[in-house]
């Protein structure tokens, strides 16, 4: 065998996402996994850089069972627009959606035997008539029919889905939500030590921290991606980033400071959300209460990536600045209080529905 040249090691992503492999990209809820997944499945089918790293080029199957579909084509339409790209340009991209739904693929019964659902067989079989170069499963737990912190499932699990991508000769990619303590210990993951040792590459998803005791609080947008495990790489690399106008870009590490810029957006959706509602017929509130504003608006496509936080701080600024105002409605006897633009509104934030990718799919 060593007479004969070895064969080179084959990635979707140099240094970070094996062909033909498992990885897993683990992080706490909140932090914009979803978003980080949905732009790696956009660089895969354009070929262009993930925050900066080189992707090659294929057909993605992006399975999802946490956001809707109306969810997932605002965030997609939001990263195509960012980054410029035409929606002929996504074609590559299939949906499976299965959100609200059951997406179990494996299951065990009483001794820990374990046995595929029709759905795994039907994922596989859409993968192969796409031709799909990268599966991605968010989130994993939806797809995993055992017990976590059985050893021996999660191995046979992990075993199944490294045998689908060696049949598919496929990146498969799995996103995952670490425990309480996986979060607290660092480990990213949750149960059983082999959703590490299983896969063959793990990467970390975190908000930013300090690097000593006396620096300023990072932006609350930053966020660091981490190798923290690979069998093919120098563990320990990272990419740092900023969530930046719905999506996240690369920046230098050790940025600390705010960003103006975000400011600025997160009061374009505030006042987009704000139209939305007063052409419904939906009034919110300034005051903390059940039509607070900001967290109305939070539970909102585009809204829900900022946050709450974010949102409250843009109303605040808009109510300093008098661009909103305070009004009253109901009658003369029992006034209510709700918030309302002093001017007209601008252009609709809504994304161009011509983006979307394929229909979505749900195997029955």
């Amino acid at each position: 065998m060593l007479s004969t040249q070895a064969p080179a090691r084959r990635w979707r992503v140099p240094g970070w996402i094996p062909q033909a492999e498992t990885t897993a990209i683990g992080g706490d809820g909140g932090t914009g996994k979803t978003l980080l997944a949905e732009q790696l499945a956009v660089s895969g089918v354009t070929g262009t850089p993930w925050l900066g790293a080189k992707v090659e080029r294929c057909n993605v199957v992006y399975v999802s069972a946490e956001d809707p579909k109306d969810e997932f084509h605002f965030r997609l339409a939001q990263i195509a627009g960012q980054l410029k790209l035409p929606a002929t340009d996504l074609s590559g991209l299939k949906l499976i959606d299965l959100a609200g739904k059951d997406a179990t693929i494996v299951t065990f019964d009483k001794n820990g035997k374990i046995s595929l659902t029709p759905l795994f067989n039907e994922i596989e079989r859409v993968a192969k008539e796409h031709k799909a170069g990268m599966v991605i499963f968010d989130a994993v737990a939806d797809f995993f029919g055992g017990n976590e912190n059985e050893r021996r499932e999660v191995r046979a699990f992990i075993a199944q889905l490294r045998g689908l991508a060696m049949r598919l000769d496929a990146a498969i990619v799995i996103i995952a939500h670490p425990s309480v303590d996986g979060i607290k210990t660092g480990r990213g993951y949750s149960g059983s030590t082999h959703w590490n040792n299983g896969v063959r590459s793990r990467l970390t998803f975190t908000k930013a921290q300090k690097q000593e005791p006396n620096d300023p609080d990072p932006d609350s947008d930053l966020r660091v991606l981490e190798l923290a495990k690979s069998n093919r790489a120098r563990a320990g690399e990272q990419i740092h980033m900023r969530w930046s106008q719905g999506i996240f870009v690369r920046v230098p590490a050790g940025t600390v400071v705010s960003n103006p810029g975000n400011d600025a957006h997160a009061e374009q959706v505030f006042l987009g959300l704000l139209d939305k509602f007063a052409a419904q017929g939906r009034h919110v509130s300034h005051k903390r209460s059940s039509t607070f504003a900001p967290t109305e608006f939070a539970k909102q496509p585009g809204g829900k990536d900022l946050g709450r936080p974010a949102l409250e701080a843009a109303m605040n600024r808009l109510l300093d600045r008098a661009i909103i105002r305070v009004a009253n409605h109901g009658s003369p006897a029992r006034p209510r209080e709700h918030i309302e633009r002093r001017s007209p509104p601008g252009p609709s934030l809504h994304p161009d529905p011509s983006l979307h990718p394929d229909p979505s799919l749900h195997p029955d």
